[in-house]
Protein backbone atom coordinates (compact mmCIF):
# COMPACT_ATOMS: atom_id res chain seq x y z
CA UNK A 1 0.00 0.00 0.00
CA UNK A 2 1.30 3.55 -0.76
CA UNK A 3 0.55 5.23 2.37
CA UNK A 4 1.31 4.73 5.85
CA UNK A 5 -0.35 5.74 8.94
CA UNK A 6 3.14 7.92 10.28
CA UNK A 7 1.38 11.68 10.60
CA UNK A 8 2.18 15.05 12.84
CA UNK A 9 1.42 17.73 13.83
CA UNK A 10 2.33 20.12 16.12
CA UNK A 11 -0.62 20.64 18.32
CA UNK A 12 -5.12 19.99 17.77
CA UNK A 13 -5.18 23.50 17.27
CA UNK A 14 -2.79 24.15 14.73
CA UNK A 15 -3.96 21.54 12.57
CA UNK A 16 -2.75 22.97 9.34
CA UNK A 17 1.14 21.98 10.11
CA UNK A 18 -0.08 18.37 9.76
CA UNK A 19 1.04 15.74 7.46
CA UNK A 20 1.34 12.27 5.88
CA UNK A 21 4.48 10.38 5.17
CA UNK A 22 4.41 7.58 2.79
CA UNK A 23 6.04 4.55 2.44
CA UNK A 24 8.43 5.67 -0.19
CA UNK A 25 8.96 8.70 2.53
CA UNK A 26 7.03 11.27 -0.01
CA UNK A 27 5.33 14.21 2.06
CA UNK A 28 1.51 15.31 1.75
CA UNK A 29 0.88 18.30 3.15
CA UNK A 30 -2.73 19.39 4.82
CA UNK A 31 -2.66 21.80 2.07
CA UNK A 32 -3.35 19.15 -0.33
CA UNK A 33 -5.63 17.54 1.85
CA UNK A 34 -7.50 20.59 1.12
CA UNK A 35 -8.24 20.10 -2.25
CA UNK A 36 -8.93 16.29 -2.02
CA UNK A 37 -11.33 16.39 0.87
CA UNK A 38 -13.31 18.81 -1.06
CA UNK A 39 -12.59 16.76 -4.47
CA UNK A 40 -13.68 13.96 -3.18
CA UNK A 41 -16.12 14.56 -0.06
CA UNK A 42 -17.07 17.48 0.31
CA UNK A 43 -18.36 17.01 3.72
CA UNK A 44 -19.84 18.92 6.47
CA UNK A 45 -17.19 21.17 8.09
CA UNK A 46 -16.07 19.82 11.61
CA UNK A 47 -13.52 20.07 14.27
CA UNK A 48 -9.99 20.31 13.44
CA UNK A 49 -8.76 16.77 14.84
CA UNK A 50 -12.39 15.42 13.25
CA UNK A 51 -10.79 16.85 9.54
CA UNK A 52 -7.27 15.91 10.28
CA UNK A 53 -8.70 11.94 11.04
CA UNK A 54 -10.67 12.02 7.83
CA UNK A 55 -7.37 13.07 6.25
CA UNK A 56 -5.29 10.09 7.22
CA UNK A 57 -8.53 7.72 6.32
CA UNK A 58 -8.93 9.61 3.14
CA UNK A 59 -5.46 9.16 1.81
CA UNK A 60 -5.77 5.71 3.04
CA UNK A 61 -8.41 4.61 1.25
CA UNK A 62 -7.69 6.52 -2.38
CA UNK A 63 -4.53 4.40 -1.93
CA UNK A 64 -6.52 0.92 -2.81
CA UNK A 65 -7.00 1.86 -6.43
CA UNK A 66 -4.43 2.94 -8.59
CA UNK A 67 -6.86 5.45 -10.09
CA UNK A 68 -7.23 7.26 -7.09
CA UNK A 69 -3.12 6.63 -6.50
CA UNK A 70 -2.75 9.28 -9.55
CA UNK A 71 -5.67 11.26 -8.34
CA UNK A 72 -3.88 11.72 -5.24
CA UNK A 73 -0.84 12.47 -6.92
CA UNK A 74 -1.78 15.15 -9.63
CA UNK A 75 -3.39 17.37 -6.50
CA UNK A 76 -0.09 17.26 -4.75
CA UNK A 77 1.66 18.36 -7.66
CA UNK A 78 -1.19 20.76 -8.54
CA UNK A 79 0.16 21.94 -4.71
CA UNK A 80 3.99 21.45 -5.01
CA UNK A 81 5.42 20.93 -8.16
CA UNK A 82 8.69 21.10 -7.03
CA UNK A 83 7.89 17.49 -5.61
CA UNK A 84 10.32 16.07 -7.86
CA UNK A 85 9.82 12.81 -5.84
CA UNK A 86 5.38 12.87 -6.54
CA UNK A 87 6.03 13.79 -10.29
CA UNK A 88 8.39 10.56 -11.22
CA UNK A 89 5.61 8.43 -9.31
CA UNK A 90 2.95 9.89 -11.40
CA UNK A 91 5.16 9.66 -14.76
CA UNK A 92 5.91 6.18 -14.14
CA UNK A 93 2.34 5.13 -13.65
CA UNK A 94 1.69 6.75 -16.71
CA UNK A 95 4.16 5.24 -18.80
CA UNK A 96 3.57 2.08 -17.38
CA UNK A 97 0.03 1.88 -18.50
CA UNK A 98 1.12 3.27 -21.75
CA UNK A 99 0.06 6.44 -21.36
CA UNK A 100 3.04 8.32 -23.10
CA UNK A 101 1.75 11.44 -24.23
CA UNK A 102 1.19 11.87 -20.22
CA UNK A 103 3.97 10.70 -19.10
CA UNK A 104 5.59 13.70 -21.20
CA UNK A 105 3.33 16.32 -19.91
CA UNK A 106 4.44 15.53 -16.58
CA UNK A 107 8.02 15.69 -16.98
CA UNK A 108 8.74 18.12 -19.44
CA UNK A 109 7.93 21.09 -17.44
CA UNK A 110 10.69 20.42 -15.28
CA UNK A 111 13.26 18.93 -17.11
CA UNK A 112 16.10 21.21 -16.32
CA UNK A 113 15.51 19.95 -12.28
CA UNK A 114 14.50 16.16 -13.23
CA UNK A 115 16.92 13.51 -11.46
CA UNK A 116 18.79 11.21 -13.71
CA UNK A 117 16.02 8.31 -13.53
CA UNK A 118 13.58 10.94 -14.52
CA UNK A 119 15.73 12.06 -17.27
CA UNK A 120 15.72 8.31 -18.43
CA UNK A 121 12.14 8.32 -18.43
CA UNK A 122 11.22 10.76 -20.15
CA UNK A 123 13.89 9.50 -23.06
CA UNK A 124 12.19 6.30 -23.00
CA UNK A 125 9.18 7.73 -23.09
CA UNK A 126 10.13 9.59 -27.06
CA UNK A 127 11.27 6.32 -28.01
CA UNK A 128 8.03 4.46 -27.33
CA UNK A 129 6.42 7.66 -29.38
CA UNK A 130 9.17 7.32 -31.77
CA UNK A 131 9.99 10.50 -31.43
CA UNK A 132 14.04 10.63 -32.03
CA UNK A 133 14.61 14.17 -32.25
CA UNK A 134 13.18 14.41 -27.97
CA UNK A 135 14.81 10.94 -27.65
CA UNK A 136 18.34 12.28 -28.46
CA UNK A 137 18.10 15.78 -26.81
CA UNK A 138 16.95 13.90 -23.64
CA UNK A 139 19.26 11.27 -24.05
CA UNK A 140 22.58 14.07 -24.20
CA UNK A 141 21.46 16.49 -21.17
CA UNK A 142 21.13 13.38 -19.30
CA UNK A 143 24.76 12.20 -19.95
CA UNK A 144 25.80 15.83 -19.63
CA UNK A 145 23.91 16.61 -16.46
CA UNK A 146 24.73 13.17 -14.62
CA UNK A 147 28.23 12.26 -16.50
CA UNK A 148 28.65 9.83 -13.60
CA UNK A 149 25.42 7.98 -15.07
CA UNK A 150 26.38 4.50 -16.54
CA UNK A 151 22.84 4.04 -17.55
CA UNK A 152 22.67 6.81 -19.58
CA UNK A 153 25.59 6.13 -21.92
CA UNK A 154 24.04 2.84 -22.24
CA UNK A 155 20.77 4.24 -23.70
CA UNK A 156 22.50 6.59 -25.45
CA UNK A 157 24.41 3.90 -26.95
CA UNK A 158 21.65 1.99 -27.73
CA UNK A 159 20.02 5.23 -29.63
CA UNK A 160 22.60 4.99 -32.01
CA UNK A 161 23.31 1.69 -32.62
CA UNK A 162 19.66 1.42 -33.58
CA UNK A 163 20.41 4.51 -36.50
CA UNK A 164 23.29 2.31 -37.60
CA UNK A 165 21.33 -0.35 -37.90
CA UNK A 166 18.54 2.44 -40.07
CA UNK A 167 21.71 3.92 -42.09
CA UNK A 168 25.05 3.45 -42.77
CA UNK A 169 27.15 6.09 -41.10
CA UNK A 170 30.67 5.76 -40.11
CA UNK A 171 29.82 8.11 -37.33
CA UNK A 172 26.73 6.25 -36.08
CA UNK A 173 28.58 3.28 -35.27
CA UNK A 174 31.88 5.28 -33.74
CA UNK A 175 29.34 7.27 -31.49
CA UNK A 176 27.85 3.99 -30.32
CA UNK A 177 30.76 2.60 -29.23
CA UNK A 178 32.02 5.79 -27.80
CA UNK A 179 28.58 5.48 -25.81
CA UNK A 180 29.29 2.16 -24.40
CA UNK A 181 32.72 2.44 -23.77
CA UNK A 182 32.08 5.57 -21.75
CA UNK A 183 29.26 3.67 -19.69
CA UNK A 184 31.92 0.93 -19.31
CA UNK A 185 34.59 3.64 -18.31
CA UNK A 186 32.16 5.03 -15.24
CA UNK A 187 31.53 1.66 -14.31
CA UNK A 188 33.29 -1.30 -15.11
CA UNK A 189 31.01 -3.57 -13.53
CA UNK A 190 27.62 -2.21 -15.72
CA UNK A 191 26.69 -5.42 -17.15
CA UNK A 192 24.28 -3.79 -19.40
CA UNK A 193 27.43 -1.96 -20.90
CA UNK A 194 29.10 -4.74 -22.16
CA UNK A 195 25.77 -6.35 -23.90
CA UNK A 196 25.27 -3.85 -25.93
CA UNK A 197 29.07 -3.54 -26.99
CA UNK A 198 29.21 -7.07 -27.95
CA UNK A 199 26.44 -6.58 -30.19
CA UNK A 200 28.00 -3.61 -31.58
CA UNK A 201 30.82 -5.16 -32.28
CA UNK A 202 29.09 -8.56 -33.34
CA UNK A 203 26.88 -6.14 -36.10
CA UNK A 204 29.88 -4.47 -37.47
CA UNK A 205 32.03 -7.24 -37.62
CA UNK A 206 34.63 -6.24 -35.50
CA UNK A 207 35.42 -10.02 -34.15
CA UNK A 208 38.80 -9.34 -32.99
CA UNK A 209 37.61 -6.56 -30.05
CA UNK A 210 34.49 -9.01 -29.85
CA UNK A 211 37.03 -11.63 -28.36
CA UNK A 212 39.04 -8.71 -26.43
CA UNK A 213 36.00 -7.90 -24.88
CA UNK A 214 34.64 -11.40 -23.77
CA UNK A 215 37.71 -12.27 -22.51
CA UNK A 216 37.60 -9.13 -20.09
CA UNK A 217 34.24 -10.56 -19.20
CA UNK A 218 34.72 -13.45 -18.24
CA UNK A 219 37.70 -12.35 -16.10
CA UNK A 220 35.21 -9.74 -14.84
CA UNK A 221 32.04 -11.58 -14.32
CA UNK A 222 33.78 -14.85 -14.22
CA UNK A 223 32.36 -18.20 -15.92
CA UNK A 224 28.61 -18.17 -16.94
CA UNK A 225 26.62 -20.00 -19.20
CA UNK A 226 25.98 -17.48 -21.63
CA UNK A 227 29.61 -15.85 -21.85
CA UNK A 228 31.13 -19.57 -21.98
CA UNK A 229 28.66 -20.06 -25.17
CA UNK A 230 29.58 -17.31 -26.95
CA UNK A 231 33.56 -17.67 -26.60
CA UNK A 232 32.79 -21.16 -28.30
CA UNK A 233 30.70 -20.03 -31.07
CA UNK A 234 33.00 -17.34 -31.77
CA UNK A 235 36.47 -18.91 -31.48
CA UNK A 236 34.87 -21.72 -33.84
CA UNK A 237 34.19 -19.67 -36.04
CA UNK A 238 37.04 -17.66 -36.22
CA UNK A 239 39.15 -20.75 -36.73
CA UNK A 240 41.00 -20.67 -33.08
CA UNK A 241 40.21 -24.40 -33.10
CA UNK A 242 42.43 -24.87 -30.40
CA UNK A 243 40.47 -22.66 -27.68
CA UNK A 244 37.43 -23.15 -29.28
CA UNK A 245 37.81 -27.02 -27.82
CA UNK A 246 38.82 -25.89 -24.60
CA UNK A 247 35.89 -23.02 -24.70
CA UNK A 248 32.96 -25.63 -25.69
CA UNK A 249 33.93 -28.45 -23.58
CA UNK A 250 33.92 -25.86 -20.63
CA UNK A 251 30.29 -24.59 -21.94
CA UNK A 252 29.17 -27.97 -22.38
CA UNK A 253 29.98 -29.13 -18.91
CA UNK A 254 28.43 -25.90 -17.01
CA UNK A 255 25.53 -26.28 -19.20
CA UNK A 256 24.66 -29.26 -21.24
CA UNK A 257 21.28 -28.46 -22.67
CA UNK A 258 22.16 -25.90 -25.13
CA UNK A 259 22.33 -27.97 -28.49
CA UNK A 260 24.72 -24.84 -29.73
CA UNK A 261 27.56 -25.62 -27.35
CA UNK A 262 27.79 -29.47 -29.00
CA UNK A 263 27.68 -28.32 -32.35
CA UNK A 264 30.35 -26.38 -32.31
CA UNK A 265 32.28 -28.77 -30.61
CA UNK A 266 30.94 -30.79 -33.93
CA UNK A 267 32.43 -28.31 -36.01
CA UNK A 268 36.04 -28.46 -34.64
CA UNK A 269 36.17 -31.91 -34.92
CA UNK A 270 34.93 -32.30 -38.04
CA UNK A 271 37.35 -29.38 -38.95
CA UNK A 272 40.55 -31.09 -37.63
CA UNK A 273 39.31 -34.32 -39.27
CA UNK A 274 37.23 -36.22 -36.69
CA UNK A 275 34.07 -37.04 -38.01
CA UNK A 276 33.44 -39.93 -36.18
CA UNK A 277 33.64 -37.40 -32.92
CA UNK A 278 31.40 -34.73 -35.07
CA UNK A 279 28.73 -37.42 -35.87
CA UNK A 280 28.10 -38.86 -32.33
CA UNK A 281 28.17 -35.38 -31.05
CA UNK A 282 25.67 -34.35 -33.73
CA UNK A 283 23.39 -37.79 -33.39
CA UNK A 284 23.43 -37.11 -29.36
CA UNK A 285 22.02 -33.60 -29.85
CA UNK A 286 19.18 -34.51 -32.30
CA UNK A 287 18.34 -37.32 -30.15
CA UNK A 288 17.91 -35.20 -27.08
CA UNK A 289 16.49 -32.18 -28.35
CA UNK A 290 14.54 -33.67 -31.10
CA UNK A 291 12.55 -30.14 -31.44
CA UNK A 292 15.79 -28.33 -31.96
CA UNK A 293 15.96 -27.21 -35.53
CA UNK A 294 19.39 -26.05 -34.68
CA UNK A 295 20.57 -29.48 -34.09
CA UNK A 296 18.56 -31.22 -37.27
CA UNK A 297 20.00 -28.82 -39.57
CA UNK A 298 23.38 -28.91 -38.30
CA UNK A 299 23.52 -32.80 -38.73
CA UNK A 300 21.77 -32.64 -42.15
CA UNK A 301 24.34 -30.08 -43.18
CA UNK A 302 27.49 -32.54 -42.38
CA UNK A 303 25.82 -35.68 -43.43
CA UNK A 304 25.43 -33.44 -47.11
CA UNK A 305 29.28 -33.73 -46.92
CA UNK A 306 29.55 -37.39 -46.27
CA UNK A 307 27.33 -37.70 -49.13
CA UNK A 308 24.42 -39.51 -47.18
CA UNK A 309 21.56 -37.32 -48.75
CA UNK A 310 18.60 -39.72 -47.98
CA UNK A 311 19.22 -39.68 -44.11
CA UNK A 312 19.95 -35.58 -44.84
CA UNK A 313 16.52 -35.46 -46.26
CA UNK A 314 15.15 -36.83 -42.83
CA UNK A 315 17.16 -34.54 -40.88
CA UNK A 316 15.89 -31.41 -43.05
CA UNK A 317 12.36 -32.61 -42.36
CA UNK A 318 12.78 -32.83 -38.52
CA UNK A 319 14.44 -29.58 -38.70
CA UNK A 320 11.27 -27.95 -40.59
CA UNK A 321 9.15 -29.44 -37.66
CA UNK A 322 11.04 -28.05 -34.73
CA UNK A 323 11.02 -24.43 -36.63
CA UNK A 324 8.36 -24.15 -39.79
CA UNK A 325 10.00 -20.47 -40.21
CA UNK A 326 13.77 -21.84 -40.73
CA UNK A 327 14.51 -20.99 -44.40
CA UNK A 328 17.61 -23.10 -44.22
CA UNK A 329 15.61 -26.12 -42.76
CA UNK A 330 13.01 -25.98 -45.83
CA UNK A 331 15.44 -24.86 -48.59
CA UNK A 332 17.68 -27.32 -47.78
CA UNK A 333 15.52 -30.02 -47.75
CA UNK A 334 14.31 -28.71 -51.03
CA UNK A 335 17.71 -29.23 -52.39
CA UNK A 336 18.29 -32.67 -51.37
CA UNK A 337 15.23 -33.92 -52.62
CA UNK A 338 15.33 -31.96 -56.04
CA UNK A 339 19.30 -33.84 -55.78
CA UNK A 340 17.70 -37.44 -55.19
CA UNK A 341 14.94 -36.87 -57.92
CA UNK A 342 12.27 -36.57 -55.47
CA UNK A 343 10.67 -34.00 -56.96
CA UNK A 344 7.34 -34.34 -55.51
CA UNK A 345 8.40 -33.82 -52.27
CA UNK A 346 11.14 -30.93 -53.38
CA UNK A 347 8.39 -29.43 -54.81
CA UNK A 348 6.64 -28.88 -51.48
CA UNK A 349 10.03 -28.01 -49.55
CA UNK A 350 9.98 -25.03 -52.11
CA UNK A 351 6.46 -24.10 -51.73
CA UNK A 352 7.50 -23.73 -47.72
CA UNK A 353 10.70 -21.97 -48.28
CA UNK A 354 9.24 -19.35 -50.69
CA UNK A 355 6.27 -18.50 -47.50
CA UNK A 356 9.57 -17.78 -45.64
CA UNK A 357 11.94 -16.03 -48.00
CA UNK A 358 10.85 -15.87 -51.53
CA UNK A 359 13.46 -13.74 -53.04
CA UNK A 360 15.86 -16.48 -52.02
CA UNK A 361 13.90 -19.70 -52.78
CA UNK A 362 13.43 -18.22 -56.32
CA UNK A 363 16.51 -18.24 -57.08
CA UNK A 364 16.89 -21.68 -56.66
CA UNK A 365 13.37 -22.70 -57.95
CA UNK A 366 14.12 -21.09 -61.04
CA UNK A 367 17.31 -23.39 -61.68
CA UNK A 368 15.04 -26.37 -60.79
CA UNK A 369 12.41 -25.63 -63.20
CA UNK A 370 15.04 -25.22 -66.61
CA UNK A 371 16.42 -28.49 -65.32
CA UNK A 372 13.14 -29.91 -65.32
CA UNK A 373 12.51 -28.06 -69.13
CA UNK A 374 15.62 -30.17 -69.92
CA UNK A 375 15.11 -33.30 -68.94
CA UNK A 376 11.91 -33.18 -70.92
CA UNK A 377 9.43 -33.48 -67.38
CA UNK A 378 6.62 -31.72 -68.80
CA UNK A 379 4.50 -32.04 -66.51
CA UNK A 380 6.81 -31.54 -63.17
CA UNK A 381 7.93 -28.58 -65.26
CA UNK A 382 4.31 -27.29 -65.21
CA UNK A 383 4.13 -27.75 -61.78
CA UNK A 384 7.61 -25.89 -60.86
CA UNK A 385 6.42 -22.97 -63.25
CA UNK A 386 3.24 -22.27 -61.24
CA UNK A 387 4.84 -22.42 -58.20
CA UNK A 388 7.29 -20.05 -59.40
CA UNK A 389 4.92 -17.72 -60.67
CA UNK A 390 3.13 -17.51 -56.97
CA UNK A 391 6.45 -16.81 -54.97
CA UNK A 392 7.00 -13.23 -56.99
CA UNK A 393 5.36 -10.96 -58.83
CA UNK A 394 6.14 -11.96 -62.95
CA UNK A 395 8.49 -8.89 -63.51
CA UNK A 396 10.73 -10.53 -61.59
CA UNK A 397 10.86 -14.16 -63.56
CA UNK A 398 12.76 -12.74 -66.38
CA UNK A 399 15.62 -15.13 -67.47
CA UNK A 400 17.50 -15.53 -70.18
CA UNK A 401 17.88 -19.20 -71.76
CA UNK A 402 20.68 -20.94 -70.47
CA UNK A 403 22.08 -24.38 -72.09
CA UNK A 404 21.36 -27.96 -69.72
CA UNK A 405 25.36 -28.10 -69.09
CA UNK A 406 25.29 -24.71 -67.78
CA UNK A 407 22.04 -25.34 -65.62
CA UNK A 408 23.05 -28.02 -64.56
CA UNK A 409 26.44 -26.67 -63.41
CA UNK A 410 24.64 -23.52 -61.78
CA UNK A 411 22.47 -25.99 -59.84
CA UNK A 412 25.43 -28.11 -58.57
CA UNK A 413 27.57 -25.32 -57.69
CA UNK A 414 24.27 -23.78 -55.83
CA UNK A 415 24.24 -27.28 -53.67
CA UNK A 416 28.21 -27.46 -53.12
CA UNK A 417 27.76 -23.99 -52.22
CA UNK A 418 25.00 -24.66 -49.48
CA UNK A 419 26.63 -27.67 -48.03
CA UNK A 420 30.44 -26.42 -47.47
CA UNK A 421 30.99 -26.54 -44.06
CA UNK A 422 32.79 -23.19 -43.76
CA UNK A 423 29.29 -21.30 -45.11
CA UNK A 424 26.92 -22.88 -42.73
CA UNK A 425 25.98 -20.58 -40.16
CA UNK A 426 23.40 -20.80 -37.12
CA UNK A 427 20.19 -18.91 -37.55
CA UNK A 428 20.31 -18.92 -40.94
Amino acid sequence: MLFSTKFSFENSENWTSATLTTIDNRTFSMSSFKKLYFYFLNPFLGSPMIMLLVFCITLKSLANTETNEVEVLKIELESNPENLKARHTLAQKYFDNKKYEQTVDVLKTKAEKLPQESLALLAKTYHKLDDQTNELKFLEQLTSNYPKYPQGFVMLGQFYFKKSLEKSDPRLSANTLAAYKNAIEINSNHRPAYDGLLAAYEKYHNFYELRILLGDMLKRFGKSNEILANLCRRNTIDGYFVNARKLCTEAINMDGDNPENYIYLSLVENNEGQTLKAEALLKKITTEFPRSEIAASNYADFLIQQKNLPKAATLFLQATQGDSNSFRAHIGLALVNFELKHYESALNAYKNACKVNPHQTLKHLKRATDLLRHRKENSLETKYSQITSKCLPSKELSRSPASLSALKEEFRSAFALYSKNKNIKLGL
